[in-house]
Order: C-alpha cells, then structure tokens, then sequence
C-alpha cells in the first residue's frame, strides 16, 4: 500500500495543500487566496477564520484531485505565515482579527521593551532585534489597546498553530516558531522567564512547547469527515514558513545556504550554533533540525522592485506578453541581456519601502545612480536586478564577517526561475548558484517534518538529502565578477552618502 503525505502552507496571501509520495512527487494540489485587511495605515489584519475556510476546501478538493483513499495518507504537516498573532479563549474562539507580521502598528511597544530589558540584550537571548513583525510586542500592544481582549485571552496561537487546533483540538507551539515570538531563549531552548518578567505579561497564554516533529493528535472525527478524510489522519506541529521554506530548499547542513528572492527576500544559513552580530543586522532562529539553528536576513522590496518598475514602465511588454502567452518577466528578461554587465555604470537602491537587513533603515528610499542619456529602458530593467542582487551580496558579506562559509547559493522564489537573474547573483556574489526542482519548499519541507513525526523517514537531514533534487547550476565567470567587485563598493556608498537626505524628504 502506498503511502502519502501532506504539507499545507498558510500564508499571508493564499493557502495551498499539496499531496506528495513518500519520494517527493506532487499527487495533487489546491489553492486558494484571501485578502489582508488594513483597517489603518501600518496596518495589517486577517481573520483566522478565513484560514481555517481556506484550509478545509484546498485539503479537501487536494483529496479529491488526487484520488488518494484517505487510509494511504500517512501525515499531515502545517507550516504558515509567522509571527502573526492568534488569541483565543478557553473554548478556542478568536477574539480579535490576527495582527500579522507585517504590521507596523507596535513601535511604541518595541521601544518599551528596548527600554526596559536593553537592545543588546533582547538580541543576546532572542537572536532578534526589536521590531513591530515579532509577536513579542503584539502581544503588549493587546494588552495596552485590547485590554478585555487580553484579559480573556487563554492561549495566544500562532497562524499554522491556530489550524493545528482546529483539525485536532490541541494547543501546542513548536520551538523553531516560538523562536520567532521575541520571547524565547533560544541558548536555552524555552520561554524566557526574564522577558516574560520584565514585560509583564502572562506567562500562562504562551501554549507549551513542543518539537517540529511532534505529532498533536489525529484529525477530530467530524472534522475528518467534512474534510472527506474516512479514517484519523496524525497531524504533526512542524514549524513556520521561513524555517520550513530553508528546510524544503535543502538547507540543514552548516554553511548551506538559501536566497528566497519573492516580494521581498531573505538569505538563510543553516548554522550548529547561536550565531549573533554585533551590530544586530541578522536575526537567528531555532532550526527545525535538530541541534541546527538559522541565520536570517530579510530586505524589504526585492521582487517587489522589479514589479514596481513593470507596472510602471512596461506596459508594452505587459500587452505584448498577454498576446504571446508569455509572463512580461519574460520579455523584460530578454531585453535586460542585451546589456552589459553593471548596466554601464547604472546603479540602483533597491530600498522602496525602507530596508530591513543589513541597514534597518525605515527612511531608506529608491535610487537609481549614474543615469546619462545613453541609459534606454534596457539599463533601467537590468540594473534593478542588479541592485536587488547587490543587496543580496550586502547580507552574504555580513556572514563573510562572522566567519561563515558558504561555499554556494541555493536560489528559490520567483526570481529562481529566471536564468538571467540565476547569472547575476552567480556573478555579483562569487558564488556558484544551484535552484531547487520544486517550486513549492515550504509544503515539501512541511511534508518531510510530517513524515519524520510519523516514522515514514527517520531522520529530517537524511530525508531532504534523499528527496529534493537540484539543477540549473551557475558558476561565476571571472571577467564578469571583476566588474561586480568595482560596482559594489560603489552601491554601499551611494546609501552612505545620500542617508541623512532621506531623513530630510521623509
């Protein structure tokens, strides 16, 4: 009898449920989006009961494509959107929209916790420097703004765990999640009494703890039989997107490596240590590996630049692509190789909503440099793929400072699917550049932890090693890497030199 199992993805957009064999191979798939609310400016919303919705119908029609009888799926491992914010009551009601991470409303809560424990050494126990995503200042905000919300609160969930309720009726947190909370010590592995002390919040709706492989309980009967499952499936806790995602790319080794170049992008490294900067420019989780942790660096706009300057600026391309059945990605792409390497002499910032990682600067903005009347659009659309990748080579530098080696680069995310882009971070960065057959690493990954929790694999390191398969190898050319080595010092001064002018636009 075959086996399979499932990995469901909540994210802040969409939720999708896929339906793999125990070697990796896609039996089915389901998808569907809800909106994120914004009922202020820096606001970011959503109603956990959507996810639950969109859960239940991709789950189900996944089941149905498929054609897989509910007694062959082994597991089913959640991943999702972290740190939002679920609080709930004793009977498992929410009682507030989620406040999600990308939410900005908590600046004043963040600056209390600076104050009252010290920058330095909130980053020392959590890895993370105080900042409005992690749910550590939410939670005051609730408290502060939400007074009977927090009062009533019995568990603050986050939004893969929330989902983990509703199919099982347990209220457990994995440990590489809480670790993105800001109130975990991640040296010690557990809640910090200090922080929870200091903050003054109460330690009894912060849920238990558990590993990512931890199995919380079969489905709840009716739950199954609405879902179209005929027998109780496990369900296994697994971990958050970011984690999941650097784990469903292959990194769980030290010095393995992922750049995920989306919306925005992150570059994460698989470490066997605690690993902290000085001066605060990377976060560091708890991996979903044992024993491992992960070095994370987020930038803002990184494909969102490039999106930016399509709709912007390449409507003929748009039109052109509708016609040919092609994505405009595709023709800007075209257009971009027929230009030198460093866009003679253009250079952008890609900062159009401030930056996080390595500059944390929220008054950051856009710049394109060095602009002449022999630049046409092709530059322009270069040399923002180019500033994205520069940034990417600001954050891999950082590692290089701390004395972590990363011998190559594993691309995933949208930009991953261009051979173009594949070439420049390849040539910007020195590095040879690998990309990852599946598109989807945050399902397969939460799949892999599903199927360790229930003994399908043995090991999660093993599994990933045996099952994700790689291609589309780009070494950096010489040549080319020389003119990157002269254009990015160039790129780091030009944000040097123009930072005190944003302050004075802004």
């Amino acid at each position: 009898m075959s086996e399979y199992l499932v990995g469901i993805d909540l994210g802040t957009t969409s939720c999708r449920s896929i339906i793999y064999t125990t070697d990796g191979k896609v039996a089915a798939s389901a998808y569907k989006e809800y909106e994120v609310l914004v009922p202020k400016a820096g606001w970011a919303e959503q109603d956990p009961n959507e996810w639950w919705e969109a859960a239940k119908s991709t789950l189900r029609e996944a089941l149905r494509k498929s054609g897989v009888a509910a007694e062959n799926i082994a597991a089913i491992g959640l991943t999702g959107q972290q740190p939002s914010t679920v609080p709930i009551d004793k009977k498992g009601n929410t009682l507030c929209p989620s406040i999600l991470w990308m939410d900005r409303r908590t600046s004043s809560q963040c600056e209390f916790m600076k104050k009252v424990i010290g920058e330095e050494e909130l980053y020392k126990l959590t890895g993370l420097r105080a900042d409005p995503a992690y749910s550590a200042s939410k939670i005051l905000w609730m408290k502060d703004n939400m007074p009977e919300v927090y009062e009533n609160t019995y568990k603050v969930l986050l939004p893969k765990d929330y989902l983990a309720f509703k199919l099982t009726g347990t209220m457990f947190l994995d440990l590489a999640s809480a670790s993105a909370t800001q109130l975990v010590d991640i040296h010690k592995g557990r809640w910090s009494s200090k922080l929870v002390e200091a903050f003054k919040i109460r330690q009894e709706i912060l849920p238990d703890l558990c590993p990512p492989t931890a199995v919380l309980g079969d489905v709840i009967p009716e739950v199954a039989k609405k879902i179209g499952l005929t027998k109780r499936v496990p369900v296994v806790s697994c971990a958050g997107d970011t984690t999941v995602s650097a784990l469903g790319s292959g990194v769980v080794s030290p010095g393995r490596t992922c750049v995920n170049i989306g919306t925005s992008s992150d570059v994460m490294t698989c470490v066997d240590r605690p690993v902290l900067d000085k001066k605060m420019r990377m976060g560091c989780y708890i991996h979903a590996v044992p024993g491992k942790f992960l070095t994370i660096m987020g930038a803002n706009t990184s494909g969102a630049s490039l999106r930016w300057f399509r709709d912007c600026f390449c409507s003929i391309e748009k039109e052109t692509g509708q016609s040919l059945g092609l994505a405009a990605y595709k023709l800007m792409d075209l257009e971009a190789e027929s230009i030198p390497p460093g866009s003679e002499g253009l250079i952008f910032l890609p900062y159009l909503l401030g930056e996080r990682s390595p500059i944390f600067d929220p008054m950051a903005r856009g710049v394109f440099f060095g602009v002449t009347m022999r630049h046409n659009k092709a530059h322009f659309i270069r040399s923002v793929i180019e500033g994205i990748t520069y940034s990417i080579r600001d954050r891999l530098e950082v590692l290089k400072e701390l004395g972590i080696d990363t011998p190559e680069i594993i691309l995933a995310g949208g930009g991953a699917k261009s051979p173009l882009w594949r070439d420049i971070v390849a040539n910007v960065t020195s590095k040879p550049t690998i990309t990852l057959v599946s598109e989807e690493s945050t399902c397969i990954g939460s799949s892999i932890l599903a199927g360790v929790g229930v003994g399908v694999y043995k090991d999660v390191g093993k599994a990933v090693n045996e099952i994700l398969t790689f291609s589309g190898r780009m070494e950096p050319q010489v040549k080319i890497q020389s003119t990157y080595d002269k254009l990015f010092p160039i790129y780091r001064k030009i944000y040097e030199s123009t930072r005190d002018l944003f302050r004075q636009i802004s």
